[in-house]
């Protein structure tokens, strides 16, 4: 199965990890798999197949996306939603950084989000106070 470099180093949040190697690990049981068998699945070490089963990884990398495709765990349907996720702790992460913890500048913050939500991606730039 091939790809994308793009799919290849998709963030998973930590809760979605966990629900996922849950997943992973029942199915492997019900199969009456051992990791060893998983093991040749994923093409890794049994110390990658029990981080794996653990949910502690970050990525979707092709480990993890061939243990799901053999599992039959959509990871499709799951990747816009964790995709977003990742996006959102980013753009959080860079808000905190850019506020300096006042109410003015909250509020300045604000401002300049809605201000660059006008511009949005595609539409020329206004002068501010400019009739739209």
């Amino acid at each position: 199965m091939r790809m994308s470099k793009a799919t290849e180093r998709l963030a998973v949040p930590a809760e979605a990890a966990l629900q996922i190697g849950e997943e992973l690990d029942a199915w492997r049981r019900k199969q009456g798999m051992t990791q060893r068998e998983l093991k040749q699945i994923a093409q890794v070490s049994q110390g990658q197949i029990s981080r794996i089963l653990a949910g502690k990884f970050s990525y979707a990398d092709p480990p993890v996306l061939r243990l799901c495709a053999a599992a039959g765990i959509n990871w499709s349907g799951r990747a816009p939603a964790i995709a977003k996720q990742a996006l959102h702790r980013r753009l959080h992460a860079e808000l905190d950084s850019c506020w300096d913890g006042s109410e003015a500048g909250a509020e300045a913050l604000i401002g300049l989000l809605r201000a660059a939500s006008r511009i949005g991606p595609g539409r020329p730039a206004t002068r501010v106070g400019a009739a739209e």
